[in-house]
């Protein structure tokens, strides 16, 4: 049986039993806690590579937006905009633009 919570994967295994009623109480109780609080059986292998790519598609579609508004602000500004200015423009949240606008190169 596996189990996957926030970034933490476990595995439980068992020798002899043949079901999860055979468990130990302790088993039980654990894993009745963990759906207590929201725990989620893992998805098959395609549905985590299918929520990863498209993870990654989302954070390049946002990253592009970033800076095609960075871009246009700072040709009608003449200066360089503020994160606020491509936030508003985008209609991004403030951290994800926090985590894609342009910086300087470092001197």
């Amino acid at each position: 049986m596996k189990l996957s919570i926030g970034n933490l994967n476990i595995t439980i295994s068992w020798s002899g039993k043949k079901s999860t009623d055979d468990l130990p109480e302790e088993v039980i109780n654990a894993l009745e806690t963990l759906e207590k609080y929201g725990y989620k059986k893992t998805t098959s292998y395609k549905q985590l590579q299918s929520a990863k790519k498209a993870a990654k598609v989302k954070a390049e579609r946002a990253k592009q937006k970033v800076i095609n508004a960075y871009d246009e602000l700072k040709t009608e500004l003449g200066k360089t905009p503020s994160m606020y200015a491509v936030q508003k423009r985008t209609g991004l949240s403030y951290n994800t633009v926090k985590k894609y606008f342009p910086r300087p190169e470092s001197i």
